[in-house]
Parts: C-alpha cells; sequence; structure tokens
C-alpha cells in the first residue's frame, strides 16, 4: 500500500491531479489509498468486482505490450 501510495505522489507532481481515478478493487491498494485520494481531493471511481469488461482500455494496453514485448 506504501508502494502505491509513493507511486501516485510521483505521478502527480507540482499539485497536478486529475479529477477522478479509475482503479480496480486489487487488495495491493488496500485503505490507505482511498484515504490518500480523498486528502488529495481525487473523487475515485472503483470498478466493479470480478467485472474487466469495465476496463477495457487498460486491458487492450496490456494486451498489445505483452503481444510486441514477449513476442520478439
Amino acid at each position: 500500500m506504501k508502494w502505491v501510495i509513493s507511486q501516485l505522489r510521483k505521478s502527480m507532481p507540482f499539485g497536478l491531479q486529475p479529477e477522478y481515478l479509475f482503479r480496480d478493487n486489487d487488495g495491493v491498494n488496500g485503505n490507505g489509498v482511498g484515504a490518500f485520494l480523498e486528502s488529495c481531493g481525487i473523487k475515485e471511481v472503483r470498478t466493479a468486482y470480478r467485472s474487466p469488461w469495465q476496463n477495457p482500455f487498460v486491458k487492450r494496453f496490456i494486451g498489445t505490450l505483452r503481444i510486441d514485448l514477449l513476442t520478439k
């Protein structure tokens, strides 16, 4: 959980943060990530459990990376 919060801090330099953050229900996030997002004024949008279709853009991107990087 601390690592995830650290990565979120590094991805938002100089107070430039998004209005929303879409995330899944992975256990690596823990309860602290939601509290951190709330303290930054970021609205958290969580996907439904066992619904990978709710995040099609990321699934497509990861699939493309796997094909391009692992098959060459």
